[in-house]
Order: structure tokens, then C-alpha cells, then sequence
């Protein structure tokens, strides 16, 4: 029922912005995909609206920085808590299309 006085308008959209405030609210408590333990800790994955789930950018080993560089993975270290796994790392700097400029064609250089 809506408010003597106010137009037909105002209380449509407010209605619509109600329902859509409280829509997303449940559909983000709804959301909550499995948990599932790991080697090193536990995962959050998302579940699928085709049914299943998927877990994204678990990781595998310790970062291969400092010493650990050009060496073998080393396991990775544990979490506390749940660690989401929505969403995969962002790529490696290295990709072509985050490099300022572009390779080029190869130059054919002489062999002797």
C-alpha cells in the first residue's frame, strides 16, 4: 500500500530499491560456497548455478622469492582460518600485454 500524497513514480522506484538492496543482501549470505581442508589450511570455493563448485588460485607452494628463487616449490605454508578462492591471482607482469613496449618481428642475424 503505498503512501497517500506521494506519486505513483516515487514509490515504484523506492520499492525497487528496496527490493533490490534486500535481493543482493541475501543473495551475498547465500553465496557461501563449500569449505574444504587442504595441506594448508582450509578453502572457501564458489558454488556453481549448474550445480557444483569451483575453487580458483589455490596455492601450491611458497612465493619463489629471496632464497627459495630457482630452487624446487617448497610446500606451501599454513593458513589460519578459511582463505577464499574466488578468484585467480592477477597474471604475471611478464604477459606481452603488460609490457611497455612489443617485441617486434625477429631480425635474421648472419651465421658463420
Amino acid at each position: 500500500m503505498r503512501p497517500q500524497g506521494e506519486s505513483p513514480l516515487l514509490w515504484t522506484l523506492v520499492c525497487f530499491a528496496l527490493s533490490t538492496f534486500f535481493g543482493s543482501v541475501a543473495a551475498i549470505a547465500g553465496d557461501a560456497g563449500p569449505v574444504v581442508a587442504i595441506a594448508g589450511g582450509l578453502i572457501q570455493g564458489l558454488n556453481l548455478d549448474a550445480g557444483g563448485a569451483v575453487f580458483k588460485g589455490i596455492p601450491y607452494a611458497q612465493p619463489p622469492v629471496g632464497a627459495l628463487r630457482w630452487r624446487e616449490p617448497s610446500p606451501v605454508k599454513q593458513w589460519k582460518g578459511v582463505r577464499p578462492t574466488v578468484a585467480f591471482a592477477p597474471a604475471c607482469a611478464q604477459t606481452p600485454q603488460l609490457l611497455p613496449i612489443s617485441p617486434g618481428p625477429r631480425k635474421k642475424t648472419a651465421s658463420i
